[in-house]
């Protein structure tokens, strides 16, 4: 999670992947803030068998303890090869 945004080309050394497990990431902003929007980069390449996610969830929290649900999707974009950029506002 390092900003950088990857390209069609899944070897290109800026996709993280997973598979089985799912991704538990806390991006601390180190104080309370507003935001006005949280989003993901995903890509898919049916080939070398690279999906969307089935789902995607964002939790927020004030205090770093208590976490609400924020945004989730589970649908993503066409069911061909491709990227897909998730944007919502707050």
């Amino acid at each position: 999670m390092d900003g950088l945004v990857g390209s069609r080309d899944f070897s290109d050394g800026l996709w993280l992947g997973f598979q089985g497990e799912n991704l538990d990431a806390t991006v601390d902003l180190g104080e309370a803030r507003r935001i006005a929007g949280i989003g993901l980069d995903c890509l898919q390449n049916q080939g070398p068998w690279i999906f969307f996610p089935a789902t995607v969830e964002f939790w927020v929290s004030e205090d770093g303890e208590r976490c609400a649900p924020g945004r989730s999707r589970s649908r993503f974009g066409p069911k061909r090869s491709g990227t897909c950029a998730w944007w919502r506002r707050a």
